[in-house]
């Protein structure tokens, strides 16, 4: 299936935590790209079903089921699982997109509390007297 080649290996992150609860923005914006990953997919699909063409037997039951499910057919199946697919692509969108606001979030935090941790080290530095070497 090469239209699905795009689709995003599981994310594995390199750093050990024993924290109960770690915010990893890479894995936020893994996921994100993940979910565009299925939105592609879904595309894909999407597009297939426009060109859905049964050729009906000889029966009136099956003329009556290549009806329902002609993509040319406005009510037919294929062409609602197509909005409905849309539908969804849209909305993986903008999962994924608020997924990236929170990842830039964090990061904007992260960066944050490692400029303040910095400080707090020069500051720790400065109020407490040099001992080391001096005894």
């Amino acid at each position: 299936m090469a239209a699905l080649s795009h689709v995003v290996q599981p994310y594995r992150s390199g750093r050990a935590t024993d924290a109960a609860l770690a915010v990893d923005t890479e894995a936020f914006t893994h996921f994100a790209t993940a979910m565009d990953g299925v939105g592609k997919a879904l595309e894909f699909v999407e597009k297939q079903l426009k060109s859905v063409k049964l050729a009906p037997g000889a029966f009136p039951a099956a003329q009556a089921i290549a009806e329902k499910t002609d993509a040319d057919n406005p009510k037919g199946l294929a062409k609602q699982y197509a909005e409905k697919l849309y539908d969804m692509r849209g909305g993986l969108r903008e999962v994924s997109d608020a997924v990236r606001e929170l990842a830039q979030t964090y990061k904007r935090i992260e960066d944050v509390n490692v400029e303040d941790a910095g400080r707090l080290v020069q500051t720790v530095e400065r109020a407490v007297p040099k001992t080391v070497g001096s005894g």
